[in-house]
């Protein structure tokens, strides 16, 4: 099992007047006359890697050095910055939103990382004729709610209390009796969007 590692993180913005972006041979296109730089240093396990989404769907790969450090021109945007594991999933969120700008560096010093939490276990705690309980747990303290529905559609959602925690119980109402629904649990911290993580979808009936 791959431990957590946090680093610190800040965008620390210095004026450089280069032009032309660099693009790994991974990104096929052609360079761009505005662009900035972003540099910084993570160390990364055996079989992590650093990516640049960018918020038209591109993605950049950063390859550190030994001492991992890193710097690397990309086309001016906005970048999601994610660590990813062996299978190519997230497995961390680097930076929610980071801002290249053209002819300006920008420095990863000073910040946190922000796990992307796994769903451990989901169950039905209880159900009665028109409510029904929900566990989710999840392998670190995360933000959680409930996907709920007559299909898989779901349609409906409950939140819960807004605490971070690895268990959380939240309680459906105003369900109908003698009825079948399908459910699934949502979790994120602090409820960014990059961050979240699905269940599969379960089901429970509501009895007469």
């Amino acid at each position: 099992m791959t431990k957590k590692k946090y680093i610190s993180l800040a965008a620390l913005i210095a004026f450089l007047f280069t032009t032309g972006c660099f693009l790994s041979p991974a990104n096929e296109r052609n360079k761009a006359d505005s662009c900035g730089s972003l540099t910084g240093n993570i160390k990364l396990a055996s079989g992590e890697k650093l990516e640049a989404t960018s918020d038209t769907g591109e993605n950049f790969s950063i390859i550190p050095d030994r001492e991992g450090n890193f710097t690397v021109k990309l086309p001016a945007g906005f970048y999601r910055l994610a660590l990813l594991g062996e299978d190519g999933q997230p497995i961390k969120l680097l930076q929610e939103s980071v801002e290249i700008i053209d002819n300006a560096t920008v420095q990863i010093l000073d910040g946190k990382m922000v796990p992307i939490p796994v769903i451990r276990n989901v169950k039905n705690l209880w159900t009665g004729q028109t409510s029904a309980i929900i566990e989710v747990e999840t392998d670190i303290p995360s933000n959680s709610f409930i996907e709920y529905g007559k299909t898989a559609l779901y349609g409906m959602k409950e939140l819960d209390s807004g605490t971070l925690a690895s268990v959380h119980r939240i309680r459906l109402d105003y369900l109908e009796p003698g009825t079948l629904y399908h459910f699934r649990a949502v979790t994120s911290r602090y409820h960014l969007e990059s961050t979240k993580a699905f269940s599969g979808n379960y089901t429970f009936t509501t009895p007469l």
